[in-house]
């Protein structure tokens, strides 16, 4: 009950902010959403602010670590753990892609802290592959007080998060060209595919899971298309093995764990065993939905589509995307703009949105969803941007009892700034096709 007193509030507050600051659609349709040009330039300079803004309250340069909030929540540790640091780090990259390399100090800072979350882990597990003797370097849940000496083993790192990072040093590397940064994400995709079932197919959430997740399988797909192309002049075997290993996720994450119904992607699916320790059924599915899955399925979609050119890929991406639209999105509370779900993580929303814009890459007439965000998050700004923050519900405002509103986390404010970022990337791209 108490929980929708506060919701109720809390759209009786966006009414009333509505009435008083008006629409952005309308200067979105009398001007700057006409002109591209002025519109990349405005998302460049706030994204840029924000990023700026980001770094220098959360990352301590002194310490090389990064805060999880602020100010901090006593129950929770000040140290970021690896999936929020790998948003900060994702967001710094794409600002140095924007921004001619401008911020390279900063990045080569949070590279620095990234080491402390570096571990060693044997990839072998009975009944799962034959490799008794690789180990690997991968990323702990948690931050140690010295680098490379993380507690990676047991429960201490996943795949999802793995695929996370090998997705920003891949990015990287197409930036700066340093090949450590492809050899880590080389490393890291070989480890994670240790974690493909047999028999049943898909991978686990992480070595001492059984469950095998969306997020441990959908965003890797992307992942490996990439990587392929980026080794391909120089281990062409490589290459073929992650198109067919990325030909492999997507196939199992549509076939399993897509819901017909509405094209969208279910959490997980369960393991059973023989009595050997063999993977052989699937068990139940946990039919929760996310913007994060889909979103990733969206991207992964594009890319088996890049890669084929089977017309198939494409249609079920735009199916996907339709329905994250349709169906996470909430319309109307204000004229012209969405509001996605923020009750887990805005983080997962900007995954969806990434999805977005390989659509669009793909195919320039899927606008729809990019320019109805460009609406919203710039009516978030205009009307409760604050100190280079914007609130988690971009249309409520930050007021007081809505959840996580009295703090500002790393996670959540590193995906408003980067989403500045790419749409900034997406304008940029409409002037191109403009100009053509």
């Amino acid at each position: 009950m108490k929980k929708f007193i506060v919701i109720l509030l809390s759209v009786i507050m966006a009414i009333s902010v509505v009435a008083l600051a008006g629409c952005s659609k309308e200067a979105f349709e009398k001007g700057e959403g006409t002109n591209v040009n002025t519109l990349y330039k405005r998302n460049l300079k706030r994204g840029t602010y924000m990023s700026k803004k980001m770094y220098k309250d959360f990352f301590d340069e002194e310490m090389e670590y990064a805060h999880r909030n602020i100010p901090e929540i006593g129950y929770e540790s000040d140290f970021s753990d690896c999936w929020r640091y790998t948003g900060l780090f994702s967001m710094m990259i794409r600002l140095n892609e924007l921004n001619d390399k401008k911020y390279t100090d900063e990045f080569n800072n949070l590279v620095n802290g990234f080491d402390y979350y570096k571990g060693r882990r044997l990839g072998y597990r009975t009944h799962w592959n034959e490799d008794e003797e690789t180990v690997y370097t991968v990323f702990a849940v948690n931050r140690s007080t010295r680098k490379n000496m993380a507690q990676a083993g047991g429960t201490q790192s996943v795949f999802d998060d793995q695929i996370w990072i090998a997705r920003e040093y891949l990015n990287a590397y197409r930036i700066y060209g340093n090949k450590e940064y492809l050899a880590t994400a080389v490393e890291l995709s070989n480890y994670i595919y240790t974690g493909w079932t047999p028999v049943l197919g898909g991978i686990t959430w992480g070595q001492n899971y059984d469950t095998r997740h969306a997020c441990s399988n959908a965003p890797f797909v992307k992942v490996l298309i990439e990587l392929a192309e980026t080794v391909e002049s120089t281990d062409a075997a490589a290459a073929k093995k992650y198109r067919e290993w990325a030909t492999n996720v997507y196939e199992w994450t549509y076939s399993t764990l897509r819901d017909p119904a509405d094209n969208l992607y279910w959490d997980l699916v369960g393991t059973q065993f023989e009595l050997d320790g063999m993977p052989l059924r699937n068990d139940s599915i946990d039919k929760a939905k996310y913007t994060y899955n889909s979103g990733a399925m969206i991207s992964a979609g594009v890319a088996m589509y890049n890669l084929t050119g089977e017309q198939r890929y494409l249609d079920e991406a735009k199916a996907t995307a339709k329905s994250c639209y349709e169906k996470f999105g909430v319309h109307g509370l204000v004229e012209g703009c969405t509001m996605y779900p923020s009750d887990t993580t805005t983080w997962f929303n900007l995954v969806m949105y990434i999805g977005y814009y390989d659509l669009f890459l793909a195919d320039n007439t899927q606008t729809l969803y990019l320019d109805d965000l460009q609406r919203t998050i710039d009516y978030a700004y205009e009307n409760f941007g604050r100190d280079g923050y914007i609130p988690i519900s971009w249309l409520v405002g930050w007021e007081s009892g809505w959840e996580k509103s009295d703090h500002k986390n790393l996670l959540d404010h590193s995906s408003h700034a980067e989403t500045y970022l790419l749409l900034a990337q997406y304008q940029e791209k409409r002037q191109e096709l403009a100009a053509e």
